[in-house]
């Protein structure tokens, strides 16, 4: 089994629970590789987005939150740094998590 084989058994694997959402770019229209390991997940289970990292991001932990498995794809890992921007001084306990994990508060 190759690389691309085993990606394409563990998304068809991952959709088999219903709570499972794949999000994120080329993950129901074809154009980068991870939309090729997604051909047996349904339709329903895939939300395609633009490029819109933070929000993207945004949406996975809201649906994490809501009970839902979310998947997002990042096609390329270095736009996947952009949407780490609004962490951690988005989150209500915002002061906390910045004083625990840089020493410095959010404005």
């Amino acid at each position: 089994m190759n690389y691309r084989d085993a990606l394409h058994d563990a998304m068809t694997m991952l959709a088999e629970d219903k709570r499972v959402v794949f999000l994120g770019q080329g993950v129901k229209y074809p154009g980068t590789f991870m939309s090729t390991t997604l051909q047996r997940v349904p339709d329903a289970q895939r939300i395609e987005l633009p490029v819109m990292e933070e929000a993207q991001l945004g949406m996975s932990i809201g649906m994490a939150l809501s009970g839902l498995i979310p998947v997002s794809v990042y096609p390329r890992w270095n736009f996947f740094l952009l949407a780490a921007n609004p962490w951690p001084c988005g989150s209500r306990s915002s002061g906390f998590m910045a004083r625990r994990l840089s020493g410095a508060p959010c404005r």
